[in-house]
C-alpha cells in the first residue's frame, strides 16, 4: 500500500497556516491510495511549531460520520471507508488557527491505518497576502550548479555534497525594497525529510546521514569596492527540541535594500555536508520568505534530484571564494567518485595526485589552501585510469580578489604660493603598485607597505597635475589632482590657442576651470584645468548673436554674458549658462538701453550693469540691478561722468570704478566708490597715466589698478595700488596686450586674449599673485 495526503487551505487551496486569521480556518484533507484499502485510523501528527495542543483541539471534522480525538498534537480520526485503488477520502476540518505569530514550516505527519505517508507532507505559517506584491515577481531562487546531489551507496566513503543557493534581484538597476523595515526580512531554507525515495535525507539528529549536518554559509559580496558580508546565515540546534531543521538567512541590518543594484542584487549561500542514502529520485527544498516590506510572504519549491553516483568529480569549490583582501587564503575542496588522479592546475602550476602533492578527493574530502594576489581560475582535472593523456573530467572554480579602488586622493593644501610643500594623501583598496606622477617630473613609485595608505611631499613649481595610478585586479585605475601654484608677482604662460576675441574677450572662473568667452564673430568657447593648455570646447550656436565688446560675470553658478554690439546695433539681450556651454537666454530686451563697453560686476548679490555707450554714440552713467537677471530696476544715475571702456570692481561692502572714456577725457585716471551703488563718492586719483579698459581688482581691503590703453593707443604695463587712499606703484610687466579679458580665480588675477599691439591676437596667458 502506498498512500499520499495534502492539507490545503479551502480559501487559498495552498498549504498554508495564517498567522491571526482564524476565519480562514477551514481545510481539506484529502488521501489517495495506489491500492484498495478500507481507511479506519486516519491521524494527523502537526508539528509543535505550527499548532499547539490546544490549538489542535480545537480542530473539527465536519459533514462525515469520523470521530475525532486528540493526543497532544495528534489529531486521531477514527471512522471507516473504502477506497479503490487510485480512491481518494475527502475529510473537511474547521478551526484550523494557529496561536503562533513567527513564520515558519514543519512537516505534517499523516498515517494511515498505522501507515506513514512518505514523503512528509509540508505545511508553512505565515501572514495572509493581502495588499502586498508578489515577491516572485521581483526575486528569483535557485541552487546551482544543476540543482543535483549524489547518493551514497552502501559500503563506499561518504559523498558529500554540495549546492549554492542564489537569491537575485529580477530588476538588478533598483533596490529590491525600498520600505522601512518592520522586522527583519527572512528567508527559511528546508528541505524533505526522511529515507523514502521522495525525501533528501533522514532528519533524525543520530543517523549519520542527517540532515542536521547540513551546514548554510554566507558567500562573499561586494558593495563600493569593498568587501561585505550583506547576509547572516544560522544553522539549526540539533539540541533545541526542534523535529525538522530549518536554516535561517536574513539580511544584516545596514543592507536595508536586502538586494540591491549591481554586485549587490545577488546573494549567494553555501549549503554543504549534504550526505544521503535515500534511493535516488526527485526530491524537494523549500524556501520561505516573510517581512520583506511591500511584500506578501511566501516561499519558493525548488527541485533536487537524487542521482546514482558514476566516476566523475562531486563537487569542486574554494572557501572564501572571495578574498577579504590581497593575499588571503583560500581553501579549495573537492570530491572525486571512482577516479584515479585529480590534477590542479592555476596560472603556470599543476599538482598532481600520483605525485603525492595533492589528494584525489575519493577516500575523503580532499584540500588545497593557496594565497591570492589576483583573480585565479583554478581547474581540476579528473582521470579514470592513471596518467591518462586526456582527463576525463574538468571543472572550474574561481576565487575573486577585490577589485582595485582608490578611495582617496588629497592634496593639502591645493592651491598657493609656489613652491610651497604640498603634501599628497592617499587611500587605496587591494593596489598590487601604485605610482604618483606629474608632468616633467620624476615617477613617484609607492612603497608596498605604503599602498593602502601614505603621504608624499611635492613643491609644485607652477599649475600643475599629479596623477596617481593603481594597479591590481580590475586597474589600473588613476585620479587626479589639479594643482594651482604660482610665485608671487607675475607668471607668464605661453599659449598656442587663437583665442579669437580681439575686442571683448570674457575670462571668467568656475571651481576648478578657467573660461574664456569669445562672443565675437568666431563664438567660441575656451575651458582650461590649469590656465596653460586651452581648448576650445564648444562655440554659441545660431540663436546667439555674435558681438563685440560685450560683458559678464559668474553668478549664483552660472555664467552670464550680456549686451555688446553687432556693428550695427547695440544689444540688451542676457543669457546664462550652467555648464559654459548651452547657453539661454534670460531676457530678449532687458530694461536698460542696448550698450557696448559698459560695466558688469556681481555686489550685493545683484547683477550690476552700469555706463557704457548707447545705440547714438552717447555715454552713459546710469544703473542698473537685478535679483535674477531677467526683471531690471533702475538704481539711478551714477555721480561720476557718463562713460564707456572703464573698469570696475566690487569687495566687500564697496564699488568702485576707474578711469575709463568720457566726455571730459579720452582717458581718465579718476577713482570712485560707492557703499550702495546710487551714492558715489570721487577718491584721489591715481598718479599713474589716464586710461581706458584697466584690469581693475580689490583684494584684502586694497584697490589693484593694472595696465590698460593710454590716451596715446599705446598699452600700459603699470601695476598701482591704493590702500587708504594713498596710493603705490607695484613692478608691472613689459606688454604691449590690448583689451584682454580678465578675472579674479585662485588667489590670482587671470588675463587672456584681447591682441599684442592693438594688431594681431594675444597668444600669451597672464597670471599675477599680488
Amino acid at each position: 500500500m502506498a498512500v499520499s495526503a495534502t492539507f490545503l487551505n479551502d480559501s487559498t487551496r495552498k498549504p498554508e497556516l495564517y498567522i491571526g486569521r482564524a476565519d480562514l480556518g477551514d481545510y481539506t484533507l484529502t488521501v489517495t491510495s495506489t491500492t484498495a484499502i478500507t481507511a479506519t485510523d486516519i491521524r494527523l501528527q502537526f508539528p509543535g511549531t505550527l499548532l499547539s495542543a490546544s490549538d489542535v483541539a480545537k480542530i473539527k471534522v465536519t459533514g462525515s460520520a469520523w470521530r475525532t480525538t486528540v493526543q497532544g498534537n495528534m489529531l486521531v480520526l477514527n471512522g471507516s471507508q473504502a477506497l479503490d485503488a487510485g480512491g481518494r477520502l475527502v475529510l473537511q476540518l474547521t478551526g484550523v488557527a494557529s496561536s503562533f505569530v513567527s513564520q515558519t514550516n514543519a512537516d505534517l505527519g499523516v498515517r494511515v491505518n498505522g501507515q506513514n505517508i512518505s514523503p512528509p507532507y509540508k505545511v508553512f505559517l505565515l501572514r495572509y497576502p493581502e495588499f502586498a506584491a508578489d515577491l516572485r515577481q521581483n526575486m528569483a531562487a535557485q541552487l546551482l550548479p544543476d540543482s543535483s546531489v549524489y547518493v551514497t551507496p552502501a559500503d563506499n566513503v561518504t559523498i558529500e555534497n554540495l549546492l549554492v543557493l542564489q537569491l537575485s534581484n529580477l530588476k538588478p538597476g533598483e533596490p529590491l525594497v525600498t520600505k522601512p523595515w518592520v522586522h527583519t526580512p527572512t528567508v527559511l531554507l528546508s528541505f524533505v525529510y526522511g529515507d523514502s525515495i521522495g525525501a533528501l535525507t533522514p532528519a533524525d539528529p543520530r543517523d549519520p546521514f542527517s540532515a542536521w549536518n547540513i551546514k548554510a554559509s554566507v558567500e562573499a559580496t561586494y558593495h563600493n569596492g569593498q568587501q561585505t558580508y550583506e547576509w547572516d546565515a544560522t544553522n539549526p540546534d540539533s539540541g533545541a527540541g526542534a523535529n525538522d531543521p530549518v536554516w535561517t538567512l536574513k539580511p544584516v541590518s545596514t543592507n536595508r535594500t536586502v538586494l540591491g543594484a549591481g554586485a549587490g542584487a545577488t546573494a549567494a549561500f553555501v549549503i554543504e555536508n549534504i550526505t544521503t542514502q535515500a534511493p535516488r529520485g526527485a526530491t524537494l527544498a523549500y524556501l520561505q520568505y516573510s517581512d520583506f516590506p511591500g511584500y506578501d510572504d511566501g516561499y519558493f519549491t525548488l527541485p533536487v534530484q537524487k542521482l546514482e553516483p558514476t566516476p566523475n568529480i562531486i563537487f569542486f569549490n574554494g572557501v572564501p571564494s572571495n578574498l577579504a583582501n590581497l593575499g588571503d587564503e583560500a581553501t579549495l575542496r573537492w570530491q572525486c567518485f571512482d577516479v584515479r588522479q585529480v590534477k590542479l592546475q592555476y596560472g603556470n602550476v599543476t599538482l598532481d595526485s600520483a605525485k603525492g602533492q595533492i589528494g584525489t578527493g575519493v577516500s575523503s574530502v580532499a584540500q588545497y589552501k593557496v594565497r591570492c594576489d589576483r583573480t585565479t581560475q583554478f581547474t581540476l582535472n579528473a582521470y579514470k585510469t592513471l596518467n591518462a593523456a586526456t582527463p576525463d573530467f574538468t571543472t572550474q572554480f574561481t576565487v575573486n580578489v577585490p577589485p582595485v579602488a582608490i578611495d582617496a586622493f588629497t592634496a593639502t593644501p591645493a592651491s598657493g604660493r609656489a613652491s610651497s610643500a604640498v603634501t599628497l594623501a592617499w587611500q587605496t583598496h587591494a593596489a598590487r603598485s601604485a605610482i604618483i606622477s606629474a608632468p616633467g617630473q620624476d615617477d613617484h613609485v609607492i612603497a608596498r607597505d605604503d599602498l593602502a595608505s601614505g603621504r608624499y611631499q611635492v613643491f609644485p613649481p607652477k599649475p600643475i597635475t599629479y596623477t596617481l595610478t593603481v594597479q591590481g585586479e580590475g586597474g589600473p585605475l588613476s585620479r587626479s589632482l589639479d594643482l594651482f601654484f604660482l610665485k608671487l608677482g607675475w607668471n607668464t604662460f605661453n599659449n598656442t590657442t587663437d583665442f579669437m576675441a580681439p575686442s571683448g574677450a570674457i575670462v571668467l572662473g568656475q571651481d576648478t576651470r578657467l573660461w574664456l568667452f569669445s562672443p565675437d564673430s568666431a563664438k567660441a568657447i575656451f575651458s582650461t584645468h590649469d590656465g596653460q593648455i586651452w581648448t576650445q570646447v564648444g562655440a554659441f550656436d545660431e540663436t546667439f548673436s555674435a558681438r563685440a565688446n560685450a560683458a559678464g560675470v559668474y553668478w549664483k553658478g552660472r555664467f552670464w554674458l550680456m549686451g555688446g554690439d553687432t556693428g550695427a546695433r547695440r544689444l540688451n539681450d542676457v543669457w546664462s549658462s550652467s555648464d559654459g556651454l548651452h547657453w539661454t537666454q534670460a531676457t530678449a530686451s532687458a530694461a536698460w538701453p542696448g550698450r557696448r563697453d559698459f560695466g558688469c560686476v556681481v555686489f550685493q548679490d545683484k547683477l550690476w550693469v552700469m555706463g557704457g555707450e548707447d545705440q547714438n554714440y552717447q555715454l552713459l552713467n546710469d544703473l542698473w540691478c537685478s535679483s535674477d537677471g531677467i526683471s531690471w530696476q533702475k538704481a539711478g544715475n551714477a555721480g561720476w561722468s557718463p562713460r564707456s571702456r572703464f573698469g570696475v570692481t566690487a569687495v566687500g561692502a564697496r564699488l568702485y570704478v576707474v578711469g575709463g572714456k568720457s566726455d571730459l577725457q579720452a582717458a581718465g585716471r579718476d577713482v570712485w566708490t560707492s557703499s550702495e551703488g546710487s551714492g558715489w563718492e570721487e577718491q584721489a586719483p591715481m598718479p599713474a597715466a589716464g586710461r581706458t579698459d584697466p584690469i581693475v581688482f580689490a583684494q584684502a581691503g586694497a584697490l589693484y589698478v593694472m595696465g590698460g590703453v593710454a590716451a596715446d593707443g599705446s598699452a600700459l604695463g603699470d601695476l598701482n595700488l591704493c590702500s587708504r587712499n594713498e596710493w603705490s606703484v607695484l613692478p608691472g610687466i613689459s606688454w604691449s596686450v590690448m583689451r584682454p579679458g580678465y578675472t579674479w580665480f585662485r588667489e590670482s588675477v587671470w588675463i587672456a586674449g584681447g591682441t599684442k599691439g592693438g594688431a594681431g591676437a594675444n597668444r600669451t596667458v597672464y597670471a599675477l599673485m599680488p
